[in-house]
């Protein structure tokens, strides 16, 4: 209750894609009363679920922050990436990053230092000028980028319904049978609180 309540009211309030760094962070934090065994648990689960910590996450991140010197230092990196020749000649994979759990912010949640920073694809229709006007000028100029959620509640459904089927079925192939039913299932009755709603499934 200390860590999925107080991270779920605050990925409610905050639910845009720019504010998923700071909900790692607030994970990692909020999980530190744990004893140690259960940190250990707890911390492979973040791990493998660190994608909003990949570094063109935490960099949108940066660019709305409040202190312009972290807004800065990410328009910095931005332009010394789309300024790299390197960029554009080989396949990008997406791996969720290593973490440093004694990080006291979500910018120091990686190492810089070991990683190659690329062109962000939420980015890119951002001109250049909007960065550089940010080193220069020291303020936030108005800027916008394609609002993704960072977390919905479609997602915590699909996240209940895939435990439900783990409890219910034993396999890949027949918890994707128990989930693609159940969807079947709820586009055919949506409600069922009574008998009235009750629809039975077509035969094949």
């Amino acid at each position: 209750m200390k860590v999925y309540t107080p991270n779920w009211l605050y990925i409610k309030s905050k639910h845009s894609l720019k504010d998923g760094a700071k909900h790692v962070r607030n994970t990692i934090s909020t999980s530190k009363y744990l004893s140690q065994d259960l940190k250990n648990v707890v911390a492979g689960v973040i791990c493998r679920n660190s994608f909003f910590a990949h570094p063109g996450i935490i960099l949108l991140c940066m660019l709305k922050d409040e202190r312009p010197h972290i807004r800065e230092l990410a328009a910095r990196c931005i332009i010394k990436s789309s300024e790299s020749s390197s960029n554009g000649k080989s396949v990008h994979v997406f791996l969720p990053p290593k973490l440093n759990f004694e990080a006291t912010n979500y910018t120091e949640m990686i190492d810089w230092s070991s990683i190659t920073i690329t062109s962000q694809p939420i980015l890119r229709d951002i001109s250049t000028d909007v960065f550089k006007s940010i080193v220069r000028d020291k303020k936030n100029p108005e800027w916008n980028f394609v609002h993704f959620p960072c977390h919905t509640q479609v997602v915590e459904r699909c996240v209940k319904l895939v435990t439900e089927a783990t409890a219910e079925v034993y396999g890949f192939q027949n918890r994707d049978g128990f989930i693609r039913s159940t969807f079947f299932s709820q586009s055919i009755m949506p409600e069922f609180d009574h008998k009235a709603d009750f629809k039975p499934l077509p035969a094949d």
